[in-house]
């Protein structure tokens, strides 16, 4: 092999198998491992898609431009967002209650109602998405964010109604990262 070829490692793709994604209210007692059992508040959202989640971390960046140079003399960060997008398949309480931003569920069964939070509620959670491939297991916490995207479901006779979400992380504060990432990946032993 010529001087300077890649180190390659097919132990290191990653493919997200299965796994599940749950939201609390902001202030549950966060995870700090992969694997240990999380806080009870934690609510699983139910099946996903076939298409698992994206993950996206994204910058604003605005250049600085000079009279003296056709390129850019520096680039600013202006501003940055985390999120993940799925779509969920199961329709009940904490899935709908969590899409439609603290939506009310009135449950005298057999007849349940849902009814939409006041227009200016701002709906924070906490969210994990885990996830699973052979031995290696990941978990992603957000300690705060809200769904922000339009919730657009399709019902037809050939396929099942999803509910879109894209949730996006929100700064914590008092010094909280926006998101972690646990691992027990082998790779990450260096």
């Amino acid at each position: 092999m010529p001087t300077g070829a890649p180190v390659v490692n097919s132990n290191q793709i990653l493919v997200g198998l299965t796994g599940l994604v749950a939201v609390a209210p902001v202030g549950t007692a966060a995870p700090t491992t992969t694997s240990g059992a999380l806080n009870a508040a934690f609510k699983e959202l139910g099946y996903l898609s076939e298409d698992g989640f994206t993950f996206t971390e994204s910058k604003d960046i605005a250049d600085v431009n000079v009279w003296q140079s056709f390129y850019p003399a520096r680039k600013l960060i202006t501003g940055r967002t985390v999120q993940v997008e799925f779509v969920m398949r199961e329709w009940f309480d904490d899935s709908l209650s969590f899409a439609l931003g603290g939506a009310t569920v009135t449950s005298a069964h057999p007849n349940h109602s849902i009814t939409p939070p006041s227009p200016a509620n701002v709906d924070y959670r906490s969210l994990v998405i885990e996830w699973v491939d052979g031995t290696r297991y990941y978990r992603l916490y957000f300690p705060k964010g809200l769904a922000v995207a339009e919730i657009s479901s399709q019902f037809t006779r050939t396929d099942a109604a999803g509910i879109p979400i894209t949730f996006a992380g929100v700064d914590p504060g008092a010094g909280s990262n926006i998101y972690t990432l646990f691992t027990n990946d082998v790779a990450f032993s260096s």
